[in-house]
């Protein structure tokens, strides 16, 4: 039986919250890996620094990929958290 994995994320201006982690809502777009350091997402062959800074106020949060691509970076870091070492098929549910 498929086990079923239940995140919440708070998608919020300051910061990203899940159940056992919290982090600055801040995205850096480097050209490289070698540019970056902290916690690092890959993402359609970008990289994008994570939570080293706090997101400019944004009213529409979907104006860009900034707020998927934190999701992504709070995904992993929940499954991360839970000993969870392979990403499992996803359905995402949003509420903006």
């Amino acid at each position: 039986m498929e086990q079923i994995y239940r995140i919440g994320i708070d998608h919020g201006y300051g910061n990203i919250k899940t159940a056992h982690h919290i982090f600055q809502s801040g995205v850096i777009q480097k050209g490289s890996i070698t540019e970056l350091s902290g916690m690092v997402v890959e993402f359609e062959g970008k990289f994008y620094e994570i939570g080293s800074t706090h997101k400019e106020y944004q009213m529409d949060k979907v104006w860009d990929e900034d707020y998927y691509v934190l999701t992504l970076a709070a995904l992993a870091k929940e499954l991360q958290g839970r000993g969870i070492p392979e990403v499992p098929d996803a359905e995402e549910g949003s509420g903006l």
